[in-house]
């Protein structure tokens, strides 16, 4: 039996999202395959650019689901929210098809900071070490990990004490 996707239809990025992030003009170099330059006002809405920020989406989309925090629900209120953190997830969209574009002019391109950065933030978001402003991530708050004991005289003749070199730390002893 077939899964059930989930994966958002259209892009957290629109067309004229994405020129307010790069200079349209280096939209239209990318986007023309014939050596000439798309017109700046055909570039939001060409076909080539709408479906690179829905590949770009799709890629934001595995690093968040990694993570188990996010569903692409989510990204989608986040982004039609019109938010801070909407359009900084527009941006990454706009980085990422970017850079697919660069790469698809050129294969050996060289990626910029600015790319770097997308993909680091993706990599923190998929870790749960960056997060998008949520009301209920606030309310889960951050998770910490603490000694069970908090007198450690009584561990010393414990197994767990005494295996420690073979095991590992077990968040029982300061040692």
């Amino acid at each position: 039996m077939a899964m059930d996707p989930i994966s958002t239809t259209t892009a957290y990025c629109t067309g004229a999202q994405a020129v307010q992030f790069f200079d349209v003009r280096l939209w239209g170099d990318l986007l023309a395959d014939d050596g000439t330059r798309v017109a700046a006002g055909s570039v939001p809405g060409h076909a080539t650019l709408a479906a690179e920020l829905l590949a770009a989406s799709g890629e934001i989309e595995q690093a968040v689901m990694r993570g188990g925090r996010y569903k692409p629900v989510d990204l989608i209120a986040l982004q039609s929210a019109s938010t801070a953190g909407g359009a900084y997830l527009a941006k990454m969209v706009a980085s990422l098809a970017m850079w697919n574009l660069m790469e698809r002019r050129n294969p050996d391109a060289q990626m910029s900071m600015r790319i770097a950065r997308t993909y680091e933030s993706m990599e923190q978001l998929s870790k749960g070490e960056a997060v998008f402003g949520f009301q209920e991530v606030m309310d889960a708050g951050v998770s910490s990990t603490a000694s069970w004991y908090e007198d450690q005289s009584d561990l010393v003749n414990s197994p767990v004490y005494q295996a420690r070199r073979m095991f590992g730390n077990r968040n029982l002893t300061a040692n």
